[in-house]
């Protein structure tokens, strides 16, 4: 959720310890790190030359493949089981041509020089000043996470959409109530420029709530672009439970 990183190959060496007659066995979600972590975007687990030590592998492909659905990797016991016990597996259609042909074009993709994280770091697009040390901060993942208050996160959303950004809270039940976030995602063919303007957007927002709450400049208790929704959906204009 917050685009940070298991330690797996510590996890599993603590197995080995802890379990050494194998009685612990590793279930690896996969679905944010197809197509991004490792050489050629296979995944952590790759990455780590882990496959022999994971049970179970997770990969979904309606993310960075952009197409939908997702499979279970595993031995032929794991495989046997699902296909005989799993009913939601049993039941489940067999996904369209067209699904099949964008997955198999994100295959294709990986290898290309374009799709290597390098070029992201040469970019320099990774570079936010999120936090304190930022500049020291390793990024391992497209993933970062923004955290604010509870209903300040839609405030939040509300004045990126009105900037343009394409934003999406995270709130309960997703994520412990208390802990709402915005997660943004940093796309290869993002520019430095385009970072910065993103950066001075939230910077904007978050000058507005300080003043908000300091009650300067007669501001009312609503943001600007909060105001600007909450019109629009009493008028009828946009629909949806708005909190």
């Amino acid at each position: 959720m917050e685009g940070d990183m298991s330690p797996l190959k510590e996890l599993v060496q603590a197995a080995k310890e802890i379990f050494p007659g194998g009685n612990a066995q590793f279930i690896v979600d996969e679905a944010h790190s197809m197509g991004v972590v490792g050489e050629i975007g296979l995944g952590d687990v790759k990455a780590l030359d882990l496959d022999s030590e994971i049970a179970i592998k997770t990969h979904t492909f309606s993310k960075a493949f952009g197409s939908i659905g997702g499979v279970i990797l595993g031995k032929h016991t794991i495989k046997n089981a699902l296909v005989n016990f799993s009913r939601s597996t049993v039941f489940t259609t067999a996904p369209a041509f067209h699904q099949i042909a964008a997955i198999r074009a994100g295959y294709y993709l990986m290898p290309q020089p374009e799709t290597k994280a390098e070029e992201a770091n040469e970019r320099k697009i990774i570079s936010i000043p999120v936090s304190e040390d930022w500049d020291e901060r390793e990024f391992d993942t497209q993933l970062v996470p923004l955290w604010t208050r509870e209903r300040y996160d839609l405030w939040l959303t509300f004045h990126l959409d009105a900037r343009k950004y394409s934003a999406f809270p995270v709130t309960f039940p997703v994520v412990p109530k208390g802990n709402a976030r915005l997660r943004i995602v940093i796309h290869v063919d993002h520019t430095e420029e385009q970072i910065d303007e993103l950066v001075a957007a939230i910077c904007e927002w978050a000058e507005e709530m300080i003043e908000i709450e300091m009650g300067t400049k007669g501001r009312g208790k609503v943001p600007w672009a909060a105001q600007q929704v909450y019109a629009l959906s009493e008028e009828g204009v946009i629909n949806g439970d708005i909190a």
